[in-house]
């Protein structure tokens, strides 16, 4: 198996027939992707988010559908050489295995190599933008970007706590949204909080009001009631389908001490709430943050309609 994974990775076969035939599969997923609902919203808020041309690109069709015009065969083999090389590549072994036996066995079957890091990159635009995308809807779709300038050790559990916290506060007791769902996710540039809700129009400036509000409350204090809940659920997956070989292939773009199963669970036992609300007091800058919302009119505000920042960066929250 080992040697079947180096061979497909250094050594693949191209032939024309392939690619014509892939290259007409991953036109037909791009247009097909051009009908999602968000589709507008998200190449909106990547354009504005993120700086690194790939991501910011990562959602404009028409532009790869363009690059997949001038896509040769040719190409392709020179982008596979330039990029699977054994100095940039990680594979990532787990299980009861003899961790000496694997490396002697990786030794023998990769060329010799010297390790490659990657050079360190800035990935978001740390800018206030206040965008309005219009799209044929009934409900207002929004997403928020909150860039942070390292990468956060513990991106689940804070992820998990601001799930429930945030949809307890928005969808159960306030019944404003149709749902709210928080990402907080690490690359080789550092982490980053994505808030993603859908509500209607009417109430549309109301629940930004109090999620900013809330987010706020966040950096001083925090509910504790549901913390138990979320370190089982989180338990949980690490039990059992927590995507072990994602965790530990990111070391290669972010180099750190790296745990084992009984480890990562010991960690979010004694993860606590000071150590969320340092996380929110990091994290959460206005004056960085980038909001896309998706309506077929505008609502004519931008960030000066909900909070004002001083001389000194602190941001106000206006009533």
């Amino acid at each position: 198996m080992i040697q079947y994974m180096v061979d497909i990775s250094l050594r693949p076969v191209f032939s024309d027939k392939v690619i014509r035939n892939e290259k007409k599969a991953v036109i037909s997923e791009l247009k097909m992707s051009m009908n999602a609902p968000d589709y507008t919203l998200l190449n909106t808020f990547h354009q504005a988010f993120y700086v690194p041309v790939g991501i910011r690109s990562l959602f404009d069709v028409p532009l790869q559908l363009k690059n997949l015009t001038t896509l040769t065969s040719a190409k392709l083999h020179e982008t596979h050489q330039q990029l699977y090389t054994a100095s940039n590549m990680t594979f990532v072994v787990y299980g009861e295995v003899s961790v000496s036996h694997i490396a002697s066995l990786f030794a023998r079957m990769l060329p010799h190599a010297t390790p490659q890091s990657i050079p360190p990159v800035i990935c978001y635009s740390y800018t206030p933008s206040f965008l309005h995308v219009s799209k044929k809807s009934a409900t207002v779709m929004t997403m928020l970007g909150f860039p942070m300038k390292r990468q956060y050790p513990y991106p689940e559990m804070v992820e998990k706590w601001l799930n429930v916290l945030l949809f307890n506060e928005l969808r159960t007791r306030h019944k404003l949204v149709y749902g709210i769902k928080s990402e907080v996710s690490t690359t080789h540039c550092s982490t980053s909080l994505i808030i993603r809700f859908e509500c209607l129009p009417h109430v549309f400036v109301s629940v930004l009001r109090l999620l900013f509000r809330t987010l706020q409350q966040y950096t001083v204090s925090v509910d504790t009631a549901v913390l138990q809940c979320v370190r089982r659920s989180l338990k949980y997956q690490y039990l059992t389908d927590y995507p072990y070989d994602v965790y530990y292939s990111s070391h290669l773009y972010h180099p750190r001490p790296l745990y084992t199963k009984s480890q990562l669970i010991q960690q979010i036992q004694s993860f606590t709430s000071k150590q969320f609300i340092l996380f929110m007091k990091e994290v959460l800058h206005f004056q960085h943050c980038t909001l896309v919302y998706q309506y077929p009119t505008s609502f004519h505000m931008d960030w000066s309609t909900f909070l004002k920042i001083d001389a000194h960066g602190k941001t106000h929250l206006l009533s």
